[in-house]
């Protein structure tokens, strides 16, 4: 294992710290994508803000390294609570993130380690620290590190965010009326395994950080997933392809902070033409593909990846035996308490929610909204016929699974 070793940073560091913290916002969005929200210039504005902080007399940055290369950054602060307290000066350790290469090598420790060093030298008798109530292994780190609850910080929007919009019952495409609140209503509606199943694609990713790598998402909506491979990958380029003008506007708004890094097609995922890459992602897209064009769509992504490449499926899907009715009341029962909280975080109303699944039974019996129940095995078995060497799935949280897919070396690169 590398040593780590932990100092203040300086302006040298700020690349370094930049690309950390787009990990940092990356897994914030993930956990609360609507409290975690950026601005399109982001970036820019968090990078005049960091050389604001490195400026500041009350404020600390400090960077962790492990074999000359930065894998975390933590900034602590000095501040004061109401004159009424004693004490009133106080602590606070305002970020913290360590590269997921880095992750349980003690790198948080050796941060946490010379920010208390810091507040110690400057007399702070308290130190606070922030995290996210559904992490359960930050809350364990802290606690681990001395640090005990004694309060929480809850979030409620002005109902100027809620954007209840009766026209969601109309129209001739699904997509077309719940384009501009997917993102928004997306999570909920499609229950905890959306967002966990999004967060485990991210994390199984073959590539490092540093790597330079292309990677395509098919059928990908608002690009949701683009965002975060692009945030997380500072070097990675992609393509996010899908066939509904509606949902591409919404990418496009999304993406154009990567810069040219990202580029958003239209097309149809069974037929259109899939450039040469090294990661196809898929997320549920395919329960709308029909059994009988799996297999050429299949062929199609094992031909654009690259020698080694790998594709990475999340959807909806059967696998093994039927579920009884154990799993499917605790199936119900998480997604009654993911919509319950949500409302109670003004993020959403039930009114919205009962109308998005009235529109949606709508235009099932349109026949607008045509979905497919594949079964894991079967897939698994077309993506052998395909030409993928390595087959698997190797995540699953009640339907949503996640499948992958590695083609052997000698597999051409050639457009398809």
């Amino acid at each position: 294992m590398s040593e780590t070793a932990a100092r203040l940073a300086t302006e040298h560091d700020s690349e370094s710290i930049m690309t950390l913290w787009r990990v940092l916002m990356a897994f914030h969005q993930e956990v609360a994508p609507h409290v975690w929200t950026l601005t399109s210039d982001a970036e820019e504005r968090y990078r005049g803000y960091l050389n604001q902080m490195m400026q500041d007399a009350n404020r600390r940055i400090f960077i962790a390294e492990q074999d000359g290369e930065a894998v975390g950054y933590l900034v602590a602060a000095k501040g004061q609570r109401p004159p009424v307290l004693v004490p009133s000066a106080r602590g606070v350790l305002e970020e913290i993130c360590v590269a997921p290469t880095a992750r349980r090598r003690g790198v948080a420790k050796a941060l946490v380690a010379e920010a208390m060093e810091w507040f110690q030298q400057e007399g702070m008798p308290m130190v606070e620290v922030g995290y996210a109530t559904d992490n359960p292994i930050s809350g364990a780190f802290w606690q681990a590190q001395g640090f005990r609850p004694y309060r929480v910080t809850a979030a409620r929007f002005p109902s100027s965010r809620i954007h209840l919009d009766t026209k969601v019952c109309e129209g001739d495409s699904y997509f077309v009326p719940v384009a501009e609140s997917y993102d928004r209503l997306q999570p909920i509606v499609a229950g905890p395994s959306y967002q966990a199943g999004l967060a485990f694609v991210l994390e199984f990713l073959p590539q490092e950080p540093a790597h330079a790598f292309t990677c395509v998402e098919l059928g990908c909506g608002t690009a949701t997933l683009t965002d975060r491979v692009l945030a997380r990958f500072p070097r990675a380029s992609a393509i996010a392809i899908d066939s509904e003008p509606a949902m591409l506007d919404m990418a496009r708004q999304k993406l154009e902070k990567h810069g040219d890094r990202a580029q958003v097609r239209e097309g149809e995922a069974t037929t259109c033409k899939l450039p040469p890459c090294e990661v196809v992602l898929s997320s549920f897209m395919l329960h709308h593909v029909p059994p009988e064009a799996l297999g050429e769509t299949l062929h199609r992504i094992a031909k654009a990846l690259r020698p080694g490449g790998c594709f990475i499926l999340l959807d909806q899907m059967t696998a093994g035996p039927a579920w009884g009715d154990g799993v499917g009341a605790r199936s119900r029962r998480l997604y009654r308490a993911g919509v319950s909280a949500a409302i109670a975080a003004d993020v959403t109303t039930q009114a919205e929610i009962d109308a998005r699944w009235a529109f949606k039974r709508k235009m099932k019996e349109e026949g607008k909204d045509v979905e497919y129940r594949h079964r894991a095995e079967d897939l698994l078995a077309a993506m052998q016929d395909a030409g993928f060497a390595e087959v698997g799935l190797v995540w699953r949280m009640f339907a949503a699974t996640v499948l992958v897919g590695f083609v052997p070396k000698e597999v051409s690169d050639a457009p398809v």
